[in-house]
Formats: structure tokens, sequence, C-alpha cells
């Protein structure tokens, strides 16, 4: 199984966050309590993918240009 670059983990986790916060503030959500755990999850997730401790000075922001 391909895995994606950090670049676009951080697109797709960014989409996933701005997905849910629009479900959460339209309630539009089935169950918002749930998709406010993966939204703090999502953010987490972004945090880890950029801390300069554990490869986030590696991302390749030219990939980005492509999105």
């Amino acid at each position: 199984m391909a895995v994606p670059n950090r670049a676009t983990l951080i697109v797709l986790k960014l989409k996933a966050i701005w997905d849910r916060n629009n479900r959460i503030s339209q309630r539009k959500s089935y169950g918002i309590e749930w998709e406010s755990g993966k939204l703090a999850k999502d953010y987490a997730d972004i945090l880890a993918l950029i801390d300069p401790n554990n490869g986030g000075n590696d991302v390749e922001i030219s990939v980005l240009g492509k999105f």
C-alpha cells in the first residue's frame, strides 16, 4: 500500500477539518459529539505531521502546488 507524503496528508487533514467544522456549525452532523472528537484528533494529527522533532521539517511544499 502506498503511503502519501506528509504534504498530501496535511492537505487531506485540513480538508477533513474544514468539512467537520462545517457539518458541526451547520448542525448537519448526525453525531456532533463523535464528529467533535474526530475534529480534535484531526487537529492533533496536523500538529504531529508538522512537528519538527518528528520529521515535520521534511514536508515537501512543492507538492502542495499540485493541489
